[in-house]
């Protein structure tokens, strides 16, 4: 019992400090820039060029950092769990790489707008990711099972099919699509205001909710199917459900 304890307090002050130094950076990055402001005359309100550079540059674009930051971590410990693999991550599955091929192919054709208002880029990432989902678990469905070797292996070779296709479209375009394609890859975030974090949010929420639906059943699955089974737990509909989610 005083092992756990001591494991509890060791977690509890990790996230504490985890979070400490989250909010630090969200306190100081938006001070750091080319042009110094002044703190003062950006909290006056809006109409200074000190607040617009604070509250409508530098601070969306720190949030939407730690946003994205953090949908990958949720993202690669729900796939380690569901894997019992430490190196299972959305980079070694995959999905990064459809993302990475569906935005570069938005790029490469000019794309800004799609489906009305909503942005192009995203829509084709999400849609590139989505694709490599459903080829990724189809390659590694075996009896009606998923097969976390066949899905990390298949997930390592989808992710290089897509890097020589992104590598095939830089060649093919012209400087100034290159260089947003460059931009993109690399984490670009050349964004003004708050709409682009709150689009960025609603798309995560189907994956938090089908993630945390299946959170209680990831600390047995993580030992093993036939132990999460013996628990009342539906190894494929969580697997299934965990994979999407993430």
């Amino acid at each position: 019992m005083s092992g756990l304890g001591l494991s509890s307090r060791r977690a509890c002050l990790a996230i504490g400090g985890c979070g400490g130094l989250l909010a630090l950076a969200l306190l100081l990055a938006p001070l750091i820039g080319p042009r110094r402001i002044d703190i003062a005359l950006a909290l006056r309100g809006p109409g200074t060029p000190d607040h617009d550079i604070l509250f409508g540059a530098r601070l969306p674009r720190a949030l939407f950092a730690a946003l994205a930051g953090g949908l990958l971590a949720a993202a690669g410990v729900s796939f380690q769990a569901l894997l019992r693999n430490p190196l299972a991550s959305p980079f070694t599955l995959g999905v990064s790489g459809g993302a990475s091929l569906g935005a570069v192919i938005a790029l490469r054709l000019g794309w800004d707008r799609a489906f009305g208002l909503l942005p192009a880029v995203p829509m084709t990432a999400l849609a590139g990711a989505l694709a490599v989902v459903a080829l990724v678990a189809g390659l590694a469905r075996s009896r009606r099972r998923f097969s976390p070797v066949t899905l990390l292996l298949g997930g390592v070779i989808v992710n290089f099919i897509c890097s020589g296709l992104i590598l095939l479209l830089h060649y093919q375009a012209d400087l100034t699509h290159s260089f947003l394609m460059v931009r993109w890859t690399m984490g670009a975030l050349d964004l003004f205001g708050y709409r682009p974090l709150v689009f960025a949010l609603v798309l995560a929420l189907p994956g938090l909710v089908l993630s945390t639906a299946t959170l209680r059943y990831l600390n047995v699955m993580s030992v093993g199917d036939d132990w999460a089974r013996s628990r009342g737990a539906d190894v494929r509909r969580v697997a299934a459900r965990q994979y999407l989610g993430a």
